[in-house]
């Protein structure tokens, strides 16, 4: 079952929720350190500012940077769009979640990026959204470590950029299978 249509459709309704989140959460976020070429997909602060990850994205690659705040990175790894492992919302239930993984050797670091939507009893009130998200590190199958973003630090512009990269280059995602070819 092909659900592109009905997330493409969702994707478009909420795009402009998405951007008052991007833009509100600027001025707490971590400082993005994408390359020229590249849009930010998240970001985020560890350990009271200590430490961020910055997750980048062009239309050809995914990039992952963790290390001290302000300098350079102590792992950056990258991957090609369409072999990214990329799960893109399922489209159901009132968090907005996403999560890309980047594998460094037996590691696996899972990057989880939300938008935890709240809604108020009053119809005329306005719905709250929280970004948030975190990695989990793995050696095989065993995690070695989950790292949650510091509050208010989380930057989850939540878009279609990975999603559309891949579908551009013939791949469909099915919530049960994953992303395979498309079959016409």
């Amino acid at each position: 079952m092909d659900d592109a249509p009905a997330l493409a459709a969702f994707r478009g309704r909420f795009t402009s929720v998405a951007a008052s989140v991007f833009l509100t959460c600027l001025g707490s976020a971590a400082v993005a350190q994408c390359d020229a070429d590249q849009e930010l997909y998240f970001s985020c602060s560890f350990s009271e500012g200590a430490k961020a990850v910055h997750v980048c994205e062009n239309p050809a690659s995914v990039t992952y940077q963790f290390g001290p705040t302000g300098e350079a990175p102590e792992l950056m790894l990258s991957e090609n769009v369409q072999d990214v492992d990329y799960t893109p919302w399922p489209g159901i239930g009132t968090t907005i979640w996403e999560e890309v993984v980047f594998e460094s050797q037996d590691y696996r670091y899972v990057v989880y990026a939300a938008l935890v939507r709240s809604f108020p009893e009053n119809e005329t009130d306005d719905i709250t959204v929280t970004p948030t998200g975190g990695i989990t590190v793995l050696n095989g199958e065993t995690e070695i470590a989950n790292l949650r973003c510091d509050e208010g630090s989380a930057e989850f512009p939540w878009g279609s950029g990975i999603y559309d990269a891949k579908t551009s280059l013939g791949f469909c995602f099915d919530v049960s299978d994953g992303w395979s070819a498309c079959t016409q």
